[in-house]
């Protein structure tokens, strides 16, 4: 798979503009090459309508690679010892899209 937008995707990420809950995740995330385009740790859900009250980090990927980025994705997330986190893929009008959010215990809601 090539990485066209590679050097785009690293280039002027803040990550002191990122959630601390998942700003590891994103820096790791990019590293590897994913596109992150939207993420949050769920501590602005009350304030921000658009925001969820859950961890979450969502990746742009081009639909030609929507099945081979869902698989690397979920072997990445085992690997980094993210076992507690759901990865998801959909397609919006926007586009596709991968998702990892983090999965509360039951018992914890």
């Amino acid at each position: 798979m090539t990485e066209p937008n590679i050097t785009r995707w690293k280039e002027g990420l803040n990550l002191n503009m990122i959630d601390p809950g998942v700003r590891e995740l994103v820096r790791l995330l990019r590293a590897a090459g994913f596109n992150t385009c939207d993420s949050g740790d769920g501590s602005k859900a009350k304030d921000m309508e658009c925001a969820v009250p859950y961890p979450m980090v969502a990746i742009q990927v081009e639909k030609k690679y929507f099945f081979q980025e869902l698989d690397r994705l979920g072997a990445f997330m085992a690997r980094q010892g993210y076992p507690d986190w759901t990865v998801e893929g959909n397609a919006s009008p926007l586009g596709p899209a991968l998702l990892v959010c983090y999965d509360y215990p039951s018992e914890g809601l």
